[in-house]
């Protein structure tokens, strides 16, 4: 299936995509996507589907001291009583033995802190539903800690919203997903997605660095990307390419699609199927593409050949089903008006 002598353009590649839905489709590059559910985060260069994945249990170590529940950070305990954290005098586990006045006053509002966590590499942040507070140098043995003022811009509902990775503390709440790190500087990483995030439980994936959002998001921190799943059922997928424009707004006819992939597994056969659309028409009846038997040989990819295509001034294209051993690895589009130079950007 050589593609040379052909008028190709690339709809779709950097798989996997990162879901941006803030930005208007036509102005998409060829690795994002405003819609997209169900696919495999950690193979790089490829389009696979997948469930959510799992995430890893966070180790805290606890001591029940006097009935009390006492967390264990930096070799010494600690615990939030009302508007203050209590602490402990370093090493000491089977009492509490006060060094200093065993305690920092949280007390900008009336709220009671929800969580501590470990940030950077020697502090501790304290979240309020309101705001939280960084306690910077926790790791020192002769508990010169320094209290940050209230940071209101860093708040979370409940005390599972939060989790540490490397250092930085990921949070989420209605307004978003916000990264903090050790000098109070406060981020927004869901602004791609902004609006489609409901405040839910944070998980982390240590080993693959990704960041869970209750059973609908992922984030994945090396590559900053976006990853949505549907959480009544982890066998649903979909993926839209970008809406291919051309700059000047002419019309052009897309007469066939090419699916460039790489068998997963060792089977022969595999079928994908996909739906396209022009302009703001619906989607088109879902097409089968399928390869059976022999026909796994030297094919470059899943060939589809528009029998009655449409003119009009923009394309998408939307796969609805593929199977576990396939991975899409670049989708182009052929048209004789259409060339990669003239895409909108």
């Amino acid at each position: 299936m050589p593609l040379s002598d052909q008028n190709w353009a690339v709809l779709a590649d950097s798989f996997p995509p990162t879901l941006v839905t803030n930005t208007p489709k036509t102005r998409l590059e060829p690795g994002q996507t405003p819609n997209a559910t169900g696919l495999k985060v950690t193979d790089e260069g490829y389009l696979l589907n997948a469930a959510i994945p799992s995430m890893s249990t966070r180790v805290l170590k606890t001591y029940t001291i006097g009935g009390d529940t006492w967390e264990w950070h930096y070799n010494r305990i600690w615990r939030i009583s009302g508007t203050q954290l209590l602490y402990g005098a370093p090493e000491y586990t089977a009492i509490r033995f006060k060094q200093g006045i065993g305690h920092l006053d949280m007390q900008d509002d009336a709220e009671t802190p929800v969580k501590i966590m470990e940030i950077g590499n020697d502090g501790l942040v304290v979240f309020k539903t309101t705001g939280a507070y960084i306690v910077s140098n926790a790791a020192d043995h002769g508990g010169n800690f320094v209290l940050s003022d209230f940071l209101q811009e860093a708040k979370i509902a409940d005390g599972d919203h939060v989790m540490e990775l490397d250092g930085i503390v990921y949070y989420c709440n209605v307004d978003g997903v916000f990264t903090l790190n050790s000098q109070g500087q406060v981020e927004e990483i869901s602004f791609p997605i902004r609006g489609s995030v409901t405040p839910a439980a944070v998980a982390v994936d240590y080993k693959n660095k990704l960041i869970r959002i209750g059973n609908t998001h992922i984030f994945d921190v090396r590559n900053n990307k976006w990853f949505t799943y549907n959480s009544s059922s982890s066998s649903v997928f979909v993926y839209d390419t970008p809406k291919i424009k051309s700059g000047a707004g002419e019309p052009f006819v897309v007469q066939a699609l090419l699916l460039e992939f790489d068998w997963a597994t060792g089977d022969t056969s595999a079928k994908v199927q996909i739906q396209y659309k022009v302009e703001d028409r619906d989607f088109s009846e879902v097409y089968d593409l399928s390869f059976d038997g022999d026909d796994r040989g030297d094919q470059e990819g899943f060939l589809h050949v528009l029998e009655q295509p449409d003119t009009g001034r923009s394309f998408q294209l939307r796969v609805v089903s593929l199977p576990t051993n396939v991975k899409l690895k670049r989708i182009q589009m052929r048209s004789d008006e259409f060339t990669q130079e003239s895409r909108d950007s």
